[in-house]
């Protein structure tokens, strides 16, 4: 276990001051139960398992990059619903893993909105490798959005 007491916390940030592995315990400990199923090999997984996981993934990536490739980009929601109140939670990466898995660029782009005000994320996705034509879509769609509401950040 690596303590980080002598670690910079978040550029200084107060939402960081206090937060030390072994304080927070009940962090700590989902992370080792977690770990401790993953070592046990809790899933079942078999050793061929993961070589065919790697291959369906690479046939996926090129699939993806063929289906986009026609279009300037594909337009997903960021996550199931509005951004959460708070720093506490970040939200659930459940519509991202997706393009982690696939290696493809993505843009969150901001200017909707939900009950409440919170922000509502719209993600831009496209082929592989095609970085900077994504980036320029994102800020057309962007500036076609206008400006997140009052008091949201940009």
């Amino acid at each position: 276990m690596i303590d980080t007491r002598d670690q910079p916390t978040g550029f200084n940030s107060p939402h960081f001051e206090g937060h030390f592995p072994n304080i927070d315990a009940a962090s700590v400990a989902v992370l080792r139960a977690a770990g401790a199923g993953i070592l046990r090999n809790e899933g079942g997984h078999r050793r061929a398992d993961l070589p065919a996981a790697l291959d369906l993934a690479a046939r996926c990536r090129a699939a993806f990059d063929a289906l986009a490739a026609p279009f300037d980009a594909v337009l997903t929601p960021s996550t199931p619903g509005v951004a959460p109140l708070g720093p506490e939670d970040t939200g659930a990466a459940t519509f991202n893993r997706i393009w982690t898995l696939l290696h493809t660029p993505c843009v969150n782009v901001p200017g909707l909105s939900g009950p409440g005000g919170l922000p509502v994320g719209l993600t831009l996705t496209g082929p592989r490798f095609h970085d900077r034509q994504l980036l320029a879509v994102a800020a057309r769609v962007g500036d076609a959005l206008g400006p997140p509401p009052d008091g949201e950040a940009a």
